[in-house]
């Protein structure tokens, strides 16, 4: 059944005259009839009563009317859909991140998604253990994840570099500081993310300190940061926490900028290598706009 025959015998139900319907079309009024004709032939059945005054729809007509409204309606409804998702803006997409995106990263982009681009069904997973790291490509399109090089199977696509700061106990020499500088922590107990199950944390933050020739004095290690800072509050020593972190506050941890120019924290947006697509094309163009915005360098040293 032809669409462009259908929409001729709608278009001249609703005017009941063939010249009008005609003009509607910007067809020839003779290219009209003969699409009538066809679709009246492919049904086996007259679906208008033409006289040289009148032209009124049959009783099949009628029906037809209704069914060829509903078809050209459903065949639009495919056409919008389908260039929606040509342009990434319908499907399902689904996401992991690390608990740390959840503070600030996550939730700006969730909102800028739902917004800009309400078609997309994004799915959540958490990701808390690091050594899952090699099989994240088989369950997610997109993943954010911090301090990371290299995932199996994954492509980084866009960061957000976030300044380490130092989550300080209450009453600590060093808490009522404006700054602090990675030096300071040589002769510090320190709190760091647990070697063997967030190795690419604690080795990223092992490398800053280095990097300002630190040897860190680990007196603590925990997974999780809300853990981290429990075992801060409670007095057991300074934790290097990304800036986001701020954002959990405790009662008797104070935060302190460190303004060393390495001191920094990278969340990474990587996309499945196998999972290519305008949907996550779509979602890497939003992630680097909110990267962008949120993006902090470290202060100027003073």
């Amino acid at each position: 059944m032809n669409l462009d025959n259908l929409r001729a015998f709608v278009t001249v139900a609703e005017e009941l005259h063939f010249g009008r319907a005609a003009e509607r079309l910007f067809l020839a009024q003779s290219s009209v009839s003969t699409q009538v004709k066809r679709l009246e032939q492919d049904l086996d059945t007259r679906l208008f009563d033409r006289t040289s005054r009148s032209v009124t729809l049959t009783r099949p007509g009628e029906v037809m009317l209704d069914r060829a409204r509903r078809l050209l309606a459903e065949v639009q409804t495919a056409e919008r859909d389908v260039r929606r998702a040509t342009r990434g803006e319908v499907g399902v997409l689904d996401l992991g991140f690390v608990d740390s995106a959840a503070y600030v990263l996550l939730p700006i982009l969730l909102r800028l998604l739902h917004d800009r681009v309400p078609g997309m069904d994004v799915r959540l997973t958490e990701v808390s253990v690091e050594t899952d790291l090699d099989k994240l490509h088989t369950g997610v399109d997109l993943a954010i994840l911090r301090d990371v090089t290299t995932v199996e199977g994954m492509t980084p696509r866009c960061r957000l570099v976030e300044r380490l700061v130092g989550a300080v106990p209450a009453g600590h020499d060093l808490a009522d500081r404006p700054y602090l500088r990675l030096a300071d922590l040589a002769d510090v107990d320190l709190v760091f993310p647990h070697g063997d199950l967030a190795p690419n944390v604690h080795g990223h933050l092992r490398q800053v300190c280095a990097g300002a020739g630190v040897t860190p004095r680990v007196a603590h290690v925990a997974l999780q940061y809300p853990t981290m800072l429990g075992l801060v509050a409670a007095g057991y020593g300074v934790a290097l926490v990304p800036a986001a972190v701020e954002h959990l506050e405790l009662p008797k941890v104070t935060y302190v900028p460190f303004v060393d120019e390495t001191a920094t924290s990278v969340l990474v947006v990587a996309s499945t290598d196998d999972r290519a697509g305008p949907l996550v094309e779509s979602a890497v163009d939003h992630a680097a706009s909110v990267a962008d915005r949120l993006t902090v360098w470290p202060l100027e040293s003073r």
